[in-house]
């Protein structure tokens, strides 16, 4: 049923995040005659494109954000955005030839880390992800760069390598001289997500087990009522298993 149909496709652009494709989707069902067999509620996705209207307005102050964030790095250093494959063109030769001067990975470091707050404005998560991975490389305690990391990995899917980065950007602010208890709280947030977040893919695979692990860690950084929920349905499941 054509209905059913573009429902599907909508629910696959929302498993990506891709709100704006899944909303042109659920609109295009509902303007479908009704008709037998529709699998779906008509007044569920009607509440649910209310909700994706507000997720794509969050999405596009993020999408700005990155942008005036790259802006203001880019400032700060006088780079020039629109030279930004140049510098780090350049920059990558330069650091072969001299791997020891410093200034040149610095330099790196932040002009990886821009190009991918341009990407991420993009949506581009992967290469933003490859941009934000140099930009540690070359600037290990760059802390902005190590959460971009684990945001990036976390929607790729890649639980285990966020778990690994908001582990270190929290590690690294614990260790600063300067403890900033509200980036440390931040970071327990960050892990508890990711968590969570791994917890329900190994839910999906029948893995009830390291389910019910993740979501108890997850707890054990972030009290959450969901997550609690979910280790209940966890715990549920592997006793029917």
């Amino acid at each position: 049923m054509k209905f059913n149909e573009i429902v599907d496709q909508g629910r696959a652009f929302l498993d990506k995040k891709e709100y704006a494709s899944a909303l042109k989707k659920f609109e295009a069902a509902l303007k479908l005659p009704p008709g037998d067999g529709e699998e779906f509620s008509r007044d569920d996705i009607i509440s649910l494109n209310e909700n994706l209207k507000t997720m794509i307005s969050v999405q596009e102050e993020e999408a700005q954000h990155c942008v005036n964030e790259a802006k203001h790095r880019a400032k700060s250093l006088g780079i020039n955005l629109a030279d930004i494959d140049t510098i780090i063109n350049e920059g990558t030769v330069a650091y072969k030839n001299n791997s020891k001067d410093e200034n040149i990975k610095t330099m790196l470091g932040f002009a990886h880390y821009i190009r991918g707050l341009l990407f991420d404005s993009k949506r581009d998560s992967k290469n933003a992800f490859k941009d934000y991975k140099e930009a540690v490389g070359y600037s290990p305690d760059n802390l902005l760069a190590l959460k971009c990391c684990g945001q990036k990995c976390e929607q790729l899917k890649n639980y285990d390598q966020a778990i690994m980065y908001f582990e270190k950007y929290r590690d690294f602010i614990k260790n600063s001289n300067n403890v900033d208890e509200g980036m440390v709280v931040k970071a327990k947030e960050f892990l508890a997500d990711a968590h969570s977040s791994r917890g329900i893919e190994y839910h999906k695979k029948g893995e009830y087990a390291k389910a019910i692990d993740d979501f108890k860690k997850s707890l054990e950084y972030e009290e959450s009522g969901r997550t609690r929920e979910l280790l209940e349905m966890a715990k549920n499941d592997m006793k029917k298993k």
